[in-house]
């Protein structure tokens, strides 16, 4: 199919250090305005089918639910030409070899925006969705993990299952770290505590004062990440708000979605957020990925 061709910066990619979910090998641009995500053939056929159907169609409504998506990039050694990149054509880069063997499915990457980008201090949190965790295709032994995995987590139980997640707080450069494995590990009665520890209330004095001086990692021993509780409380409002409507886009939609997750992005910088406070637009960011059909 054919997409927005890819800007320059497209040229240089790095290691995505904010990746909270989904299997390992994201790279991102030098400004960090775009993605590159390993995909499976179902994932791709996703987003294209997304992007190519028409505004009437029901399809069309999860456009405002997921990243932007410009392209498919191979990903099989470095930019040909970074001079074309831009003037043009279907969108899609011409990559060289340059030495080693790449497995067929680490080469295609999907090229998305990340919704992350423009953000001070970026809490995020990728919510895996569904009981199931394996697609009719999927082989036996595969079919086999995921049934133990969901098994083992809430997400048998519940559908729902957190994997890891970063919050800030307003005193730090330094955003804290959540592991998979704490997803991984709690139970259901557990879910709420999980949800609460990605959206901490700090018990610091708002406003800040004037000059508040953000401290490096080696002068804070424990950060007090959290927004104060009436920026928290215009978050949720607004969150809420996103994802009931998220709920009624999708049960609009006959489309069976296996392997889907919620991407939620808020701001944790407390000046950055507190501009927005007085019309209350969308302060997080809600995105499902890697969905499939």
């Amino acid at each position: 199919m054919s997409s927005s061709p890819l800007p320059p910066r497209a040229a240089a990619t790095r290691r995505f250090t904010a990746q909270v979910g989904g299997h390992a090998g994201i790279q991102t641009t030098e400004d960090h305005s775009l993605l590159f995500k390993p995909a499976v053939p179902c994932e791709i056929d996703f987003y294209k089918r997304i992007a190519a159907v028409g505004d009437d169609d029901q399809l069309s409504k999860l456009r405002e639910w997921i990243p932007k998506f410009l392209g498919v990039l191979k990903l099989e050694g470095q930019l040909k030409d970074s001079n074309a990149v831009g003037n043009g054509g279907d969108g899609n880069v011409e990559i060289v070899p340059v030495g080693g063997n790449i497995a067929p499915e680490d080469k295609e990457h999907l090229v998305l925006e990340n919704v992350a980008h423009g953000f001070v201090k970026p809490c995020i949190l990728d919510v895996k969705l569904g009981t199931v965790l394996y697609d009719q295709d999927a082989t036996p032994e595969k079919q086999a993990r995921a049934t133990k995995t969901a098994q083992n987590t809430t997400t048998g139980e519940t559908g729902v299952c957190l994997t890891a997640f970063r919050v800030y707080g307003n005193d730090s450069p330094n955003p804290i770290l959540t592991p998979k494995s704490y997803g991984k590990s709690i139970k259901k009665e557990q879910l709420p505590d999980g949800i609460e520890m990605f959206f901490p209330v700090s018990s610091a004095p708002y406003p800040p004062s004037p000059n508040p001086i953000e401290t490096s990692e080696s002068d804070v021993s424990q950060p007090q990440p959290g927004l104060p509780p009436v920026l928290l409380h215009c978050v949720l409002t607004r969150l809420q708000a996103d994802l009931e409507e998220l709920k009624v886009t999708v049960s609009n939609v006959e489309m069976r979605m296996v392997g889907a997750s919620i991407l939620i992005v808020y701001e944790g910088d407390w000046e950055r957020a507190s501009r927005h406070f007085p019309r209350l637009p969308r302060l997080p960011r809600v995105k499902m990925t890697r969905m499939m059909n």
